[in-house]
């Protein structure tokens, strides 16, 4: 017993067991060290993991983004429900948008009723899809390059295919499986599960880990991804569905009369000059539904062969129609129908059928309108009273008077020697601009609701008018931060007008002039964007009818691009000197991309 009343226990430490040899510490030392060793092998990957993310890491605040792709043209096209993006270097999972850039090393993740569309330089595109994880690790921003994605979990579907390969990882560095697209040109799907990899390879081909093939309708399974055991599971041969079976098909001729004719053509103030020497000849196609086909392919040639294809239609039903104006006595075709399952296989085509047409009943004969017949007044015959010899000692009579004439009225008038009109309209433009803003850049779209255009016309040469145009449109735009927002307080909207001026010497249906133009170069001056005019020119190519206007005007000064714009105008039928005009227009430039749609009411006089 001790003094305090405790009993006195073995294990009060002695001298000697301060010695962990002898003490109670040779009991612990060999779970120390396994800990001991268990924390070092954490550190270790814990070091290794922040290495692989820092590696290139942003300086600055700079996105790594920035540091290492100055150009890069991948972006999002399509984001659907929960997507979320992760830019190389950060930590922050963010929702991207469409259009939004992508840059080496970023991250997409897909929930599971999203998926993610992305589309590179060559047009080429990948569908990220349901409860997905990709990293694109290496993503081409000059010159010919390679598309390189990782797949960490769920499915990639390559729809289009493009000009630059594509090369995807699944797996680490220890047990990697790489997929390489042969040549740049196949459609495949990539899924890795927790049991293993599949490869469904739709058109095409594609090689795993450098030695096995994959072609068309052919599937690999990867069981084991540590030994690389693949298993091609060839996709079962295709049911070749039967030729459909033809029958008789009914033709039907008739003459296409002025009022069918010019309706059907030009609007009623061109009906005089309709050509009506014309037949419609109508043949309806008909044949037996083929079992297993969805669609059916029907192709019509001038030669037994089909080499001299006339059309090649798709249609749902074992029907179609074929209306034609030909003037020919007689004419001969050929046609043959396939089949089309669910999967868009083609079947086999059906024996092709030969037609022959021979009209047997003559065109309607041309009826002039009344206005421009030449007519005659007749006079009624009067008696004519006895004269008496001495009444007319003379030996002439009179000449009868001629009955006048309404001569055929001119087709064309003379061409009038000024023509103008000025016109206001409606646009819906989406221009971008890059700039030394990087890396933002000025963007503006979205519907400007005032533009002005006048155009003057007179006679130029012979048989030749020359026309002079201005077109003038103010918009907004605004600068754009990418990965780096910009700073508070910023103002960063400016103006940026836009203002095209050409001439044209029209002859016939084409013409050809000079374009002057302009652009807008943008720079930060006392904290707000500012807008700079830059003026361009170059040549004007035009193709022109009654109604529509085709207009490529390629830049040569002060820029390299072009300028695209197609118009359609309608007069109005109560009032012709007012009209409607609607088209397109597009801007392709290194600075600046643009496109839109335009309509406009407008007069002329």
């Amino acid at each position: 017993m001790t003094q305090s009343g405790c009993p006195a226990s073995a294990e009060t430490f002695s001298p000697e067991s301060q010695n962990w040899s002898t003490g109670p510490f040779r009991t612990l030392w060999l779970p120390a060290l396994i800990c001991l060793l268990i924390l070092a092998g954490e550190i270790y990957f814990l070091l290794a993991d922040i290495s692989e993310q820092v590696k290139g890491a942003p300086v600055q605040g700079v996105p790594v983004a920035v540091l290492q792709s100055l150009d890069s043209k991948a972006s999002l096209k399509q984001v659907t429900n929960g997507v979320r993006h992760k830019a190389a270097g950060t930590l922050i999972w963010a929702v991207p948008q469409p259009g939004q850039s992508l840059f080496r090393q970023d991250s997409i993740a897909t929930l599971a009723d999203s998926e993610s569309v992305v589309i590179f330089p060559d047009e080429s595109e990948v569908v990220i899809e349901p409860e997905s994880l990709i990293v694109f690790e290496d993503l081409p921003t000059q010159g010919p390059a390679q598309i390189t994605a990782r797949i960490v979990k769920g499915s990639l579907y390559r729809r289009k295919a493009g000009k630059l390969p594509l090369v995807l990882k699944v797996g680490n560095s220890h047990s990697e499986l790489r997929i390489n697209d042969e040549r740049s040109d196949a459609i495949f799907r990539v899924i890795a599960r927790g049991h293993g990899v599949e490869v469904i390879v739709q058109s095409g081909a594609v090689v795993i880990n450098g030695s096995q093939r994959i072609a068309a309708k052919q599937k690999a399974v990867l069981a084991d991804l540590s030994n690389g055991r693949i298993e091609v599971q060839p996709e079962p041969p295709l049911q070749k569905m039967a030729p459909p079976r033809l029958r008789r098909p009914r033709i039907e001729i008739k003459p296409r009369t002025l009022p069918q004719q010019s309706s059907f053509w030009f609007p009623m103030a061109f009906a005089a000059e309709t050509d009506i020497n014309t037949i419609e000849i109508s043949i309806h196609f008909t044949w037996e539904a083929t079992a297993g086909a969805q669609q059916y392919k029907i192709q019509i040639a001038a030669d037994p062969e089909f080499q001299k294809l006339i059309t090649e239609q798709v249609v749902k039903e074992p029907l179609f129609n074929y209306i034609t104006l030909s003037p020919e006595a007689d004419s001969i075709v050929y046609f043959r129908v396939a089949g089309i399952n669910s999967q868009d296989d083609v079947g086999e085509f059906s024996a092709f059928e030969k037609v022959e047409i021979k009209p047997e009943i003559k065109p309607a004969p041309v009826r002039v309108p009344l206005t421009q017949q030449k007519i005659k007044l007749q006079e009624k015959p009067q008696k004519k009273p006895q004269k008496k010899p001495e009444d007319n000692p003379l030996p002439f009579s009179h000449p009868k008077p001629k009955p006048p004439e309404i001569a055929q009225p001119r087709r064309s008038e003379p061409p009038m020697p000024l023509r103008a009109e000025i016109a206001l309209g409606l646009i819906f433009q989406s221009r971008s601009f890059k700039s030394d803003l990087y890396p933002n850049h000025a963007n503006g779209n979205g519907w400007i609701p005032g533009s002005v255009r006048g155009e003057v016309d007179f006679p130029a040469f012979e048989k030749s008018r020359f026309r002079l145009g201005l077109t003038a449109i103010l918009e907004n735009v605004s600068a754009k931060g990418g990965n780096t927002p910009l700073p508070p307080g910023v103002q960063a909207t400016a103006s940026a007008p836009l203002v095209q001026v050409w001439g044209v010497f029209e002859k016939s249906f084409w013409g050809v002039g000079p374009y002057l133009s302009n652009s807008s170069q943008f720079s930060w001056r006392e904290g707000a964007l500012t807008s700079h005019f830059r003026p361009l020119a170059g040549a004007l190519f035009q193709l022109n009818t009654r109604r529509y206007r085709i207009q490529i005007a390629p830049i040569l000064i002060g820029a390299q691009g072009a300028d695209l714009s197609f118009q359609a105008k309608f007069p109005f039928s109560l009032a012709p000197d007012w009209f409607l005009r609607g088209g397109l227009t597009g801007r392709w430039l290194k600075m600046e991309t643009s496109y839109g749609g335009i309509a406009e009411v407008g007069y002329g006089f």
